[in-house]
């Protein structure tokens, strides 16, 4: 089932999951549209999060994430950036992170 469809990508749902289908294009011989990527979520909430294709709306996300809960957010971008996942030594690493902006 298509949900929505804007620019270059889709919302669908198959009937198990939502799928957010991107870099749309029509086969003109098969008249069949085909995507180069997909990504898979198990609610619609997971999927509008991942519509931020362009600087200002994952800006406008990042921006209340950071707002929501800054010290989570920014451990996670710790997490993600350096493969760390120990729970005390980013509790640390954010400590010693605000303390250059104090």
């Amino acid at each position: 089932m298509v949900f929505d469809v804007k620019d270059n990508q889709a919302t669908l749902f198959d009937g198990d999951q939502f799928i957010l289908a991107t870099v749309l294009e029509l086969n003109k011989e098969s008249g069949k549209h085909e995507w180069e990527s997909v990504r898979y979520a198990n609610d619609l909430k997971t999927i509008a999060n991942m519509e931020n294709t362009n600087f200002k709306d994952m800006k406008n996300t990042i921006d209340f994430l950071a707002e929501y809960n800054h010290k989570e957010f920014v451990k996670g971008l710790i997490s993600l950036e350096t493969g760390v996942s120990n729970e005390e030594v980013l509790n640390d690493t954010y400590d010693n992170y605000l303390i250059d902006f104090i």
